[in-house]
């Protein structure tokens, strides 16, 4: 009887320790499958120390919860120890297949270096290098012309236009918005009774994204300062229906999760029994995600002012956000297709961040 007493006590100040921790856990977010603290956190944080004292003062506190919650104080304080042997271990554990190589080496070795060296996320968290980042100029993980190199390889450019709808497009290169009316009332021969949705969609498209966008110009509204929903509205909905003519591709709006974000926040979720389940992770937003059913091949960002090509928004959507939120919708894609090789190669999403008004100043 005394020895099932001591055991019971035993578990109520594991399970005690245990909830004392979770309090400071609630301060860490997940990076790619890896716990870290926020990137925008301060070194010192007053209410963590707070916290640490409110525990230091209960009376059931052993010396294993202290060094614990020293442990997790200690990381907090301290953005900069991100502990880069999860990430460095996860890469050299990368299948051979998987690793890029230069001409003189493979990316792994510099990719670590630039990890050990980051105070902050980075791209380099989620293995993704973006050859026009200038991080990897300034401090020397790799040089200009391995940059170069790693920009060409494998690049895809664009689907060349049809001779006859750059000629269309030509068309409307006027100077006043009354020529420009004049091209809009001109019949054209697709249209009418020979209009036909899958030959002629690119032109009807054309046509209807001018005639929307003219009386925006005939009433000066876009020389005035609008919020951002406004210009969804307004100007970005265009692009949504130039995809219209893809079976099932549906383009959402309105700060919409990204599924294959949610997808992989939430591999490793589980049933509640040994500990509380956790709640769902909500994936990245943006602007703009094209979606057939649940898999998604691509999405979009936007702006209301232009604030240059380092504007923070800009560095944030376009060297965070954006990519990360692509590699999951490439790894998703990868993993319904079982990582074929010529599939993968094959693979192509759509992207657009778009920044829109220069301010005066400029």
């Amino acid at each position: 009887m005394k020895s099932t007493i001591v055991e019971h006590n035993e578990a109520s100040k594991i399970f005690a320790d245990f909830a004392r921790a979770g309090k400071k856990r609630k301060k860490y977010h997940q990076l790619d499958g890896f716990t870290t603290p926020s990137p925008g956190s301060p070194k010192k944080h007053s209410s963590i120390e707070d916290m640490s004292r409110t525990d230091s003062e209960d009376a059931g506190q052993t010396s294993s919860s202290k060094e614990l919650d020293d442990e997790i104080d200690n990381f907090l304080r301290s953005p900069n120890k991100r502990k880069p042997n999860q990430f460095v271990e996860k890469l050299k554990n990368l299948r051979p297949q998987m690793r890029y190589k230069l001409k003189r080496y493979t990316m792994i070795p510099a990719t670590i270096q630039l990890i050990i060296k980051c105070r902050f996320e980075h791209l380099a968290h989620s293995f993704i290098i973006d050859p026009d980042d200038e991080t990897y100029i300034q401090y020397e993980i790799f040089t200009p012309e391995e940059l170069e190199e790693i920009r060409n390889t494998g690049a895809k450019g664009l689907p060349k236009m049809p001779d006859d709808l750059l000629k269309y497009i030509g068309s409307f290169r006027k100077k006043t918005a009354a020529d420009l009316r004049m091209v809009l009332d001109t019949r054209q021969d697709w249209e009418g009774r020979n209009f036909d949705k899958t030959k002629h969609f690119d032109f009807d498209w054309i046509k209807n994204t001018v005639h929307s966008l003219l009386p925006e110009y005939e009433f000066e509204t876009l020389q005035r300062k609008h919020l951002e929903t406004w210009y969804n509205v307004h100007v970005w909905s265009l692009i949504d229906k130039s995809f219209s003519d893809l079976e099932g591709m549906d383009a959402t709006r309105g700060e919409s999760c990204s599924l294959s974000s949610s997808k992989r926040k939430n591999k490793r979720r589980i049933v509640k029994g040994i500990v509380k389940a956790t709640r769902k992770a909500l994936g990245r937003r943006g602007d703009l995600i094209l979606r057939k059913g649940s898999y998604e091949y691509g999405a979009s960002e936007v702006g209301k002012d232009y604030e240059g090509e380092n504007g923070t928004k800009l560095l944030r959507e376009r060297g965070i956000k954006s990519p990360k939120m692509f590699k999951d919708m490439l790894v998703d894609l990868d993993n319904f297709m079982k990582w074929k090789p010529k599939t993968h190669t094959m693979l192509r999403l759509t992207c657009y961040v778009i920044p829109y008004r220069v301010n005066k100043a400029q």
